[in-house]
């Protein structure tokens, strides 16, 4: 490979000693990157994946000619910490020529501030204090957090004792940063992107990636792509209707406004309230409905006659995975449309699966589930 000789590849180092296979995955990830490419590197756990690919994307990062931010994303919050820590080790080898490395830790709101509301999206971390000090009071953890790398842990607390939203602090410190560190979704989850990475000034056109545990991704995008819809989904929307509502009734009656009764925010929420009760009660009379269908179709699939049993089994594969709109597996009793089903399975469980389509071992070895579909 032909390497740039004006890059300095030991400016960014967190090491005193590179192994070998570091020293060639942060030469590798250079040449890649400085004309435009992508580098995917596997090894062992331990050998300095993520001091060797700092090292690499910082040298790009730092070019004069095409300086770039990057975002550290990652599912695990433990490799937050390994980040933070290798940063720290490269700033203290830096030269005087060279400025600190400025980085973001961030995780979701929900873990970062004290208590969010699901209805009107504040937080409490700032309750209690007066407006025109919040913006100073966030400025100031800003520049903190800037002034040297913290792990998110560390600006939880310092926001905490401060009364300042720390999430919204470390957001705003994004855009003056070199690294951000944070969660896949923040990339991969079109809803969270939309919203976070507008927010946060990012332009993906001038950003490095680095993209841990890439092997993860599959699932983590399906995961996020994923749409539920539990008892449970309805049950807390009606308990948040609720408590909206006591809080207004409340709040016109501090205000004296009118009659509750009278008051249009109040008819308003009683009718939507009204609603959400009705949806939940026909939710779980439908859940209840399938459920008893599915243990109703839930027979004994005999061992001695392997065309039948066959046949069976692709009658109960139907009867299970069909008539549930977002879970439509099969368009007829032989023919299974589920793509992911094949992942869903370990192999010991592929080979024993009755799903049509999957099954490698013969039906007379197939060990058939009394009850349970892919997970």
């Amino acid at each position: 490979m032909v390497r740039d000789e004006n890059l300095n590849t030991g400016r960014f180092v967190a090491h005193e000693n590179l192994r070998k296979a570091q020293e060639k995955m942060i030469l590798e990830g250079i040449d890649v990157l400085s004309s435009g490419g992508f580098l995917f590197a596997a090894a062992p756990t331990g050998i300095g994946k993520t001091a060797a690919s700092l090292a690499s994307t910082l040298e790009i990062a730092r070019s004069k000619d095409n300086p770039k931010q990057i975002i550290f994303l990652t599912g695990r919050q433990s490799q937050h910490r390994i980040v933070v820590e290798t940063i720290k080790r490269i700033n203290s080898k830096l030269s005087i020529d060279n400025s600190e490395i400025k980085v973001v830790d961030l995780i979701g709101r929900e873990s970062m501030c004290e208590e969010v509301d699901r209805i009107t999206g504040k937080c409490s971390c700032e309750d209690n204090i007066v407006e025109g000090s919040k913006q100073k009071r966030r400025e100031d953890l800003k520049d903190l957090i800037l002034l040297s790398p913290k792990h998110v842990d560390d600006i939880i607390k310092i926001g905490r004792k401060k009364k300042i939203c720390s999430w919204s602090a470390a957001r705003s410190a994004v855009k003056e940063c070199d690294i951000l560190v944070c969660d896949y979704n923040h990339i991969f989850v079109e809803n969270i992107s939309e919203n976070s990475l507008t927010a946060m000034k990012i332009d993906l056109e001038n950003t490095i990636l680095i993209i841990d545990e890439a092997h993860n991704l599959p699932d983590r995008i399906r995961n996020g792509l994923e749409r539920r819809a539990i008892v449970k989904i309805f049950r807390d929307s009606r308990l948040e209707i609720e408590e909206h509502l006591d809080r207004m009734e409340k709040t016109i009656k501090k205000l004296d406004l009118s009659e509750i009764e009278d008051n249009f925010q109040i008819v308003e929420i009683k009718k939507s309230h009204r609603q959400m009760k009705k949806l939940e009660n026909e939710m779980k009379k439908w859940y209840k409905k399938k459920e008893d269908e599915f243990d109703a179709s839930n027979i004994p699939i005999p061992k001695n006659n392997e065309d039948v049993r066959a046949n069976l089994m692709k009658a109960q594969h139907y009867r299970d995975y069909s008539g549930f709109d977002t879970h439509l597996k099969c368009r007829s009793d032989s023919t299974c449309l589920d793509p992911f089903l094949h992942d869903k399975l370990t192999p010991e469980q592929r080979a024993k699966t009755y799903y049509p389509g999957y099954s490698y071992m013969p039906p007379s070895v197939w060990d058939v589930p009394q009850k349970r579909g892919p997970v």
